[in-house]
């Protein structure tokens, strides 16, 4: 059997999976509306396989802190890194590992949670395989596995474009020293390349996406030495023989389903006669390029549609806002914007006040029962109150496909109003001494440019009133040279640190 390739980029600094994959609650909230109950995420084991340098499961361990993780890389250099951070955070329940599971996959048993991010489409397919075994052995009985993985027929856009790097500047062996080729590549070819015909349109689009790229991703994600899309239908036959079965997808928000034409629909209709087949029709029908799938054991027995009841038990979270006047009358249409730009206009009064509630709280999350409870403070009779919940249940699940709203199976730490004594997450204030890029309460990264702002995002431990706070942070600014700061610039950095979701009180 063939082992995992040794990462021929490790002189780059790595942040590829700096990103918010395989959070357990956020796991959790969506196994449980796919019909599976997903272990208690503060109290769980998860083992991140090929976890690099532990970027992903670091604001995880300070965030759970009754929950045991586990990280498996093969690169003793990502591993030491990691390690170093998990010494220097102070972690008890982080434990970073240098293996090869390929080789060596009779670790510990009995994982919650088991996440392979980056992993599946870039090692040999002796390796994919050997990975959905260990994830099999690895998962307990309720145990939930997710799996990234570039597919078809997107990943068609992807492979014309690795082989145009390798044609037009030099393969994989080249190492780092070919990043900025292939990114210069890329600016180029996008921007000389017509778009009339619909595949050059898509090859354009994907040429784009490379140039706007960090160099880790485009290193890993299109040129690695390793670099195989599947198909769905070739990945859930491949789960099947190790044991595992398809769930759903990790993130809501990457669901085409609301953006399906009515044509697109008929032909789910006709051909998506079951799960399976649904999920390869949507593929095509959209073009699909990259999965993010969890995966069960097969004994688990599964709903053959999503259990939107289950919403009723989450937490959520909107950044979402009112663009123009707000109007709550129903059926006087109100639009809203979100995070990404998407715009969406609402017209039923149930549905626009659970947005506005929402957004009011944010970054904090709000249990389902206390959006309603909200929404429906005007409503008195008991049988519209239960017509209300239903309603928005429906509409708050379409939302969640749409990128407005975010799940969760546990409320995040984090604060909506900035505290006497303001304190950043521990991850954060040591990201900050770092680098620009720190881990929010909602585990997504944040930059922050500024290097004012990240001296004095450390300052912030929860011991210090804001005088104190301030003294320390313009003492820290004279040592840069940099521009002495007012109260004023203070009270406005916390108000920022606080939409970045950064702050726990």
């Amino acid at each position: 059997m063939d082992s995992l390739p040794q990462d021929p980029y490790d002189e780059l600094p790595y942040n590829a999976k700096a990103i918010p994959q395989g959070h357990p609650s956020r796991l959790a909230a969506v196994a449980r509306l796919f019909g599976f109950q997903a272990p208690d995420p503060t109290r769980c084991r998860l083992l991140d396989v090929g976890c690099a340098d532990g970027a992903h499961l670091l604001p995880l361990a300070i965030e759970f802190p009754n929950s045991e993780f586990v990280g498996l890389d093969i690169s003793a250099e990502h591993a030491a890194r990691g390690r170093r951070a998990v010494e220097a955070l102070g972690l008890k329940n982080l434990e970073i590992r240098c293996v090869d599971f390929s080789k060596d996959d009779q670790g510990p048993r009995g994982f919650d949670f088991v996440i392979a991010h980056g992993l599946y489409s870039w090692v040999p397919p002796e390796v994919r395989s050997s990975l959905l075994r260990s994830m099999r052995a690895w998962l307990g009985a309720s145990g939930v596995g997710y799996v990234s993985y570039n597919t078809y027929p997107g990943g068609h856009l992807k492979n014309a474009v690795r082989q145009l790097g390798f044609d037009l500047v030099g393969g994989a062996e080249s190492g780092v020293s070919n990043v900025p080729k292939w990114r210069a590549l890329a600016e180029q070819l996008a921007e000389a390349m017509g778009s009339t015909h619909a595949l050059s349109g898509g090859l354009k689009k994907e040429l784009t996406t490379v140039a706007s790229a960090s160099d880790s991703l485009i290193a890993h994600d299109w040129f690695g030495r390793v670099s195989e899309p599947v198909s769905f239908l070739a990945f859930a036959e491949q789960l099947a023989v190790e044991g595992l079965q398809y769930l759903c997808e990790a993130e809501l928000s990457r669901s085409p389903l609301p953006h399906l034409s009515p044509a697109g629909r008929r032909v789910l209709a006709e051909y998506g006669s079951s799960r399976l087949r649904r999920e390869a029709c949507l593929d095509v029908l959209t073009c699909n390029g990259f999965r993010q799938s969890l995966v069960v054991a097969t004994e688990a027995t599964l709903p053959a549609t999503e259990d939107r009841t289950a919403l009723r038990t989450l937490w959520l979270t909107s950044d979402s806002r009112v663009e123009g006047t707000q109007d709550l009358r129903d059926g006087v249409p109100v639009a809203f914007v979100n995070h990404s730009g998407t715009r969406i206009q609402l017209s039923n009064f149930w549905v626009k006040s659970a947005l506005c509630e929402l957004g009011a709280a944010y970054p904090e999350a709000i249990h389902f029962e206390q959006v309603a409870e909200r929404a429906f403070r005007s409503t008195i009779n008991s049988p519209q109150l239960e017509v209300g919940s239903s309603v928005l249940q429906d509409a708050l699940f379409e939302l969640s496909l749409l990128g407005f709203v975010d799940l969760r199976a546990q409320p995040a730490i984090c604060t909506s109003k900035v505290g006497e004594r303001p304190e950043a997450n521990p991850c954060a204030r040591w990201q900050a001494s770092l680098g620009s890029t720190l881990t929010n309460q909602h585990h997504v990264p944040v930059t922050i440019e500024e290097r004012s702002i990240r001296l004095l995002i450390p300052l912030l431990d929860g011991t210090r009133e804001r005088a104190t706070v301030l003294e320390g942070w313009r003492a820290a600014c004279a040592e840069h040279g940099l521009l002495t700061p007012t109260p004023a610039d203070l009270e406005s950095a916390l108000e920022r640190l606080v939409k970045f979701a950064l702050l726990v009180a």
